[in-house]
């Protein structure tokens, strides 16, 4: 559609002496057909002083201060993965069991943030968190397998699972995803290999001229017919170097100014 709209930032900012960074997340409320954006600014591990959340509301235009006890640092700067519009992220917390890393995740219903256990697993050299038959799912590679990936799967009442563990794959860098149909894309030297999990074999070898390595991404969505009020025609703009550089230097300042 070639549409587009700007959502101004809360002026009204927590003390940054408490916060380290910003998270954004992504969810989708199905009661009221409505798309959230979530603004998480994260404490230290040891800080007693719980997260400070904002969500946005795409129908009411509104941002909104959320009731949040949960104390954690999270470890990156968006969510990691979304399931059935609701937003993961993976952070470290400190309690009675000492500092150790979990999954947290936003509860649409409640709008409260909610800690989830990690699988019992040992040393990784890798991990990505994807979605599976519309369960957050983990993909691991662990230091002792290293041509080998395990599939994780989380069940509501059962915990994590090990579904299957994939391979071998040789000569990969880094797990990049998983496709809907189970397929598992990797990274090595050359490009992106596109690997069957069932048959343990190489389907087919990916590349993109003048990609960088490491900047491979895979992000699922479903079509839908919601639309955002509000939204402007979006300028076409020249794919050249100089509009590429203005998108870097908008997404920079982006990211300062969520963090100032």
């Amino acid at each position: 559609m070639r549409q587009s709209k700007m959502v101004p930032l809360l002026g009204n900012k927590p003390d940054k002496r408490m916060y380290c960074w910003v998270s954004i997340g992504l969810a989708f409320d199905p009661q009221e057909n409505d798309i959230l954006i979530l603004r998480i600014f994260c404490v230290a591990p040891s800080s007693t002083v719980p997260n400070h959340v904002e969500m946005y509301s795409t129908k009411s235009f509104r941002w909104k201060k959320l009731k949040c006890d949960l104390v954690c640092n999270i470890i990156s700067y968006t969510c990691l993965a979304i399931v059935k519009g609701v937003p993961y992220w993976l952070a470290l917390i400190t309690d009675e069991f000492g500092l150790r890393t979990v999954l947290v995740r936003f509860d649409v219903g409640k709008k409260v943030l909610e800690k989830l256990p990690m699988p019992g697993i040992g040393e990784m050299v890798h991990q990505r968190f994807v979605a599976i038959d519309d369960s957050i799912g983990l993909l691991t590679r662990e230091e002792r397998d290293e041509c080998y990936i395990s599939v994780w799967v989380m069940d509501e009442e059962d915990g994590w699972s090990k579904k299957c563990k994939v391979g071998p794959i040789f000569g990969f860098d880094r797990i990049v995803g998983c496709l809907r149909n189970g397929d598992i894309v990797v990274e090595n030297e050359n490009g992106l290999l596109l690997f069957d999990p069932v048959t343990s074999s190489v389907k087919a070898k990916l590349s993109v001229d003048n990609a960088e390595k490491g900047s491979y991404e895979i992000s699922n969505y479903l079509e839908s017919l919601l639309l955002i009020g509000g939204m402007l025609p979006v300028k076409k703009q020249a794919k050249d170097k100089l509009a590429r550089q203005n998108l870097i230097r908008d997404c920079l300042d982006f990211v300062e100014t969520s963090l100032s």
